[in-house]
């Protein structure tokens, strides 16, 4: 069974799809980041940092979104 349908609130899991390809761009997100510093030897700049920080906050509103709803 694949971790999608496992997770999928359809199938007892915690998570709708939505939710899931929030935590996909954000693995994403995160590989490429750790991959162009240490990798390509490139410098995050102050703004790369702010955008991740916006992209981290708008996963946790997409996390807690099931909750606030009331389902």
């Amino acid at each position: 069974m694949p971790a999608t349908r496992a997770g999928h609130a359809e199938f007892g899991g915690p998570f709708t799809p939505p939710q899931f390809k929030i935590i996909q761009e954000r693995i994403t997100l995160t590989v490429f980041a750790i991959f162009s510093i240490y990798a390509i030897k490139g410098k995050m700049r102050w703004t790369g940092v702010v955008a991740f920080v916006l992209i981290f906050a708008g996963v946790l509103v997409g996390m807690l979104s099931r909750e606030l709803a009331g389902a």
